[in-house]
């Protein structure tokens, strides 16, 4: 007999480098890369381990993030992608 057994994904946990958080007035966000553009995102965070920190929501993972975002970047800024 097999048994039917029910199995809950676990969630997709994020991490992303502390770099590429901004924090705005008690509020957290992250700029993502989308078509060539920086669009800001905010992120629910949570608890941080070593330089990374988890983001809740926000994110789906896989994205390209800006880190250590310049001040004067807007949302729709063109961006390119630098060589790691």
């Amino acid at each position: 007999d097999a048994q039917n057994a029910q199995v809950a994904a676990a969630p997709r946990r994020v991490f992303v480098p502390q770099a590429a958080l901004v924090n705005t007035g008690g509020r957290s966000s992250v700029w993502v890369i989308e078509n060539g553009m920086a669009r800001q995102h905010t992120a629910d965070v949570g608890p941080a381990r070593g330089d990374r920190v988890e983001v809740r929501q926000g994110l789906l993972g896989g994205e390209s993030l800006v880190l250590t975002p310049p001040a004067g970047l807007k949302d729709g800024s063109k961006v390119k992608l630098a060589a790691h």
